[in-house]
């Protein structure tokens, strides 16, 4: 049986998947094939949200694994009004 799981780039997973396609007739079976590939996850932030809460997830979610995972956060969006607190829990827990 032939297999691959593959994490990274949606271009780099296009293009093996292309190379396996193009290549069926030489295998024995079919190979399986999975991809996960980047998507980009953000917290969109309501007003009312906890600001301490919210810094905490936000650091799980942008940090653990070393941030080598497909869910890693890599935006957010937050009220201007939020953002001063929201700073300043987030640099003192990060250093």
């Amino acid at each position: 049986m032939i297999g691959l799981h593959f994490t990274g780039s949606t271009g780099v997973f296009n293009d093996i998947y292309r190379t396996i396609g193009q290549n069926m007739d030489t295998y024995k079976a079919y190979p399986r094939i999975v991809g996960e590939t980047g998507g980009k996850n953000f917290h969109f932030v309501h007003p009312t949200a906890d600001i301490h809460h919210l810094a905490m997830c936000t650091i799980r979610g942008a940090f653990e694994y070393q941030g080598q995972k497909c869910s890693a956060t890599s935006r957010m969006y937050i009220p201007q009004s939020k953002y001063e607190e929201f700073k300043e829990i987030m640099v003192e827990a990060i250093l």
